[in-house]
């Protein structure tokens, strides 16, 4: 059950969660939580069921992928072998529509949890202080540019919506030029997160020419 609330929830808040696996519901502001963005992402378990953390902030990746309160386990699962695979950083905003132990999470990782470098993030300010380099995309289906469209570079971010409403109006306006769709028919509402995630990523990674893939 999703409850939708009248107005988006501003920057500075996340959502509430019913219970345990169930989707997000209404705001609430985590402003007298909020620290430093370190704090933010190592104040959170390195280890939860068996899907491991890893950090490697040092290393900069061909592309960062970015999951703003990823919904269903199975794409966030998918698209974390996709990073480990390619050699891009997954950052993960909170909060979830699932439990991080979540045997969907860990059973479409497979053993690619070892290889995958994550972040996670209390909320999207958080994740803003953290990575202030790199240019930063936002794909919708609202956007008037297509993917194809735009010369990635390395370090950029690829920033993507949760499953059922997507990225909310207000991220949307940071940057209306870097707004980017993946074209469909105008009878389709929407293509899955990880394919999503998979098409455009790939076409980053192509045009940077594969960088450490053979």
């Amino acid at each position: 059950m999703l409850v939708r609330t009248s107005k988006p929830a501003p920057l500075g808040f996340h959502y509430n969660i019913l219970r345990p696996g169930r989707y997000p519901v209404n705001p609430v502001p985590l402003r007298r939580q909020r620290s430093s963005p370190k704090t933010n992402i190592e104040r959170l378990p390195k280890s939860n069921g068996g899907v491991k953390i890893i950090e490697n902030k040092k290393r900069r990746p061909p592309v960062n992928v970015v999951l703003f309160q990823p919904e269903i386990p199975q794409n966030t699962g998918n698209i974390a072998r996709l990073c480990a695979a390619t050699g891009c950083r997954l950052h993960l905003i909170e909060p979830f529509g699932f439990i991080w132990d979540d045997r969907h999470l860990r059973r479409a990782g497979l053993d690619y949890w070892s290889l995958t470098d994550i972040q996670r993030y209390l909320d999207f300010e958080a994740f803003l202080r953290a990575n202030p380099e790199g240019n930063h995309f936002y794909l919708t289906t609202k956007g008037q540019r297509r993917y194809t469209e735009v010369r990635f570079q390395p370090n950029d971010y690829l920033i993507f919506g949760p499953e059922t409403r997507g990225l909310p109006p207000e991220i949307l306006a940071l940057n209306p030029q870097h707004n980017l769709r993946v074209p469909m028919r105008a009878a389709a509402r929407s293509l899955n997160l990880a394919n999503s995630v998979a098409l455009v990523l790939y076409e980053a990674l192509r045009q940077q020419g594969f960088p450490g893939l053979d």
